[in-house]
């Protein structure tokens, strides 16, 4: 019995100065890494309980943002998660979320939404290189993915301990994938002229492995639900587009479409960006196709600005939140075919639930106003209500709207008739 004790004493002793020698000598050796920028980005996203725009995604948002810009322009403060794409988007997402206060405004700009879900999208090893021994940062991990860390951490802790023992550990590039690239704000700062691009470009970009995203059920899932917590914690979260390279090899412009009216269709949270209006000639892109160059970040951040703006005008004068995805665009092309304007996100009506809540609002907003009188509004709730209900003019998005808007002119000319 004394063997036994004695032999788990020394066995439990070994263990601590293991544990000890690789948590406090051997880690951390990437402390200028690339991914190291994540200590810092959430030091700041703790720091700030007032609200705040929070963007996310990978490195599309680090190379894509001037903060300042954003934040100068929209009176919020700004923190850039952006990171390697690499470790997936659940992943950035938890990491964006462990500071949520009241007000707060989530743009998710992600490039992928057919994930599988998983803690990292390539090398497991890669979340190792950003948590190592930043024991704060470990609760990023969701409990389905401590089996997946946990089988990958002899990966990494071979390729800490060859850098500790080379002395090659902790060393700053200085390029645009280093630590000390950001800025206080979280974007990747480091210099990035225009420079046109052909044989003697710097940093080749291959254009011809563009494709237009796939959706896929778990990241509608996980987005849906990532949508639902931060409402209720008072926040807001809204997609926006990453830039796309616009030249040869760019998909067509029907797919993009396509892509955009699926999401506005499957995902909770109001879609304020039109892809169309983040293409942007192969001459701003750095060295990926997902990354930008200085001017390409002036003008994206310039882009989102409108759109935030767009969705503050429509939020706040036109849109109940009750109404749900879609309404909100649907509203508003709705009021721009009425108008004879097109203006700058045209976004198409895709659901039912889009169509109906717009139609409905649109007869509140009238009755609201004094432009229809109870009678005329009953009788339109009354009457036309059951037929949206009942699929009628829903056979094809083009004649549902076709529909919709005659309705909507035929209460406006019955509205000088009926005006109270």
């Amino acid at each position: 019995m004394k063997k036994t004790v004695g032999f788990l004493l020394k066995a439990a002793l070994v263990f601590c100065l293991v544990v000890g020698f690789v948590f406090g000598i051997v880690m951390p050796q990437y402390r200028y890494n690339y991914n190291a920028s994540l200590i810092d980005k959430e030091a700041r996203l703790k720091s700030l309980d007032e609200p705040k725009i929070v963007l996310v995604g990978d490195s599309n948002v680090a190379f894509g943002f001037n903060s300042q810009m954003l934040e100068e322009a929209m009176g919020m403060p700004v923190v850039n998660m952006g990171l390697h794409g690499g470790l997936g988007n659940a992943f950035l997402e938890q990491a964006a979320i462990q500071n949520v206060t009241a007000g707060d405004l989530y743009i998710i700009c992600h490039t992928d939404f057919n994930d599988n879900d998983e803690i990292v999208r390539e090398d497991p090893t890669l979340a190792w290189l950003t948590l190592e021994n930043h024991f704060d940062l470990w609760k990023l991990m969701r409990r389905k993915d401590i089996p997946t860390m946990a089988g990958s951490f002899t990966s990494y802790l071979k390729k800490a301990l060859n850098l500790w023992l080379t002395g090659m550990g902790n060393q700053d590039t200085g390029d645009a994938y280093s630590r000390t690239a950001f800025n206080a704000y979280g974007d990747d700062a480091y210099p990035r002229p225009y420079v046109e691009h052909n044989e003697f470009f710097p940093h080749p970009v291959d254009f011809t492995q563009q494709t237009v995203p796939e959706i896929g059920e778990a990241t509608v899932n996980r987005l849906n639900e990532l949508h639902r917590y931060l409402k209720s914690k008072g926040a807001t979260m809204l997609i926006a587009a990453y830039p796309i390279a616009y030249g040869e090899y760019t998909p067509l412009m029907s797919d993009y479409q396509a892509f955009e009216d699926e999401l506005i269709e499957k995902l909770d949270c109001p879609v304020i960006s039109s892809y169309s209006d983040y293409m942007y000639d192969y001459d701003y892109f750095y060295d990926t196709v997902y990354h930008l160059v200085d001017d390409g970040v002036e003008m994206r951040t310039s882009q989102l600005i409108s759109d935030l703006e767009w969705y503050y005008e429509v939020k706040d004068e036109m849109w109940p939140e009750e109404y749900g995805r879609g309404g909100m665009a649907c509203f508003f092309w709705g009021t721009n075919l009425l108008s004879g304007e097109r203006r700058f996100h045209p976004q198409t009506p895709s659901s039912k639930k889009a169509a109906f809540g717009a139609f409905d609002y649109l007869l509140v907003s009238c009755r609201a106003s004094g432009l229809l009188n109870r009678p005329l509004a009953a009788l339109a709730f009354g009457t036309l209500k059951p037929l949206f209900e009942e699929n009628r003019f829903f056979a094809q998005k083009k004649r549902c709207c076709a529909n919709l808007f005659l309705f909507l002119r035929a209460f406006f000319a019955l509205s000088f008739f009926t005006k109270v």
